[in-house]
């Protein structure tokens, strides 16, 4: 399934943890070298696709929303980004232009979660040289 429910909403990123006082976005970051980008959406909301790397957005509602990603990976590029989405009791709805599901038999969810507490977790993959991010990766 690809969607998934963190209670709690997960680890929180400003927390710090292991010895070292990382918090759980810049382990993400020296790990794999996946950068970490917080922002809050409301109306419509652009995910920007890096132009090269993966990404990790942290997406905190503060009114309804409707998510959107803008740009293409580089040419050459295969890139995961990652959704973390707080919706606050908001609607929020997931990705859908060029989107398409990893397998034909996956529905990907069109809206996250609203319960208060609670996190929306899907990954998604963008190739360079398409038009198409594949979604519930």
């Amino acid at each position: 399934m690809a969607q998934f429910i963190v209670p709690g909403g997960g680890l929180p990123t400003s927390t710090p943890v292991g010895t070292a006082g990382d918090t759980l976005g810049s382990m993400l970051n020296k790990s794999s070298g996946t950068a970490v980008s917080t922002l809050s959406a409301s109306g419509a909301t652009d995910l920007p696709v890096p132009a090269s790397g993966n990404i990790y957005y942290v997406v905190n509602a503060t009114a309804d929303a409707q998510l959107q990603f803008s740009g293409a990976a580089a040419e050459g590029q295969l890139q995961t980004i990652t959704l973390e989405v707080h919706a606050n009791g908001f609607t929020v709805t997931l990705p859908t232009t060029n989107v398409v599901p990893s397998d034909s038999t996956l529905t990907l969810p069109a809206t996250a979660t609203q319960e208060s507490g609670f996190a929306t977790v899907i990954s998604y993959t963008a190739r360079g040289g398409s038009t198409v991010i594949v979604g519930g990766v």
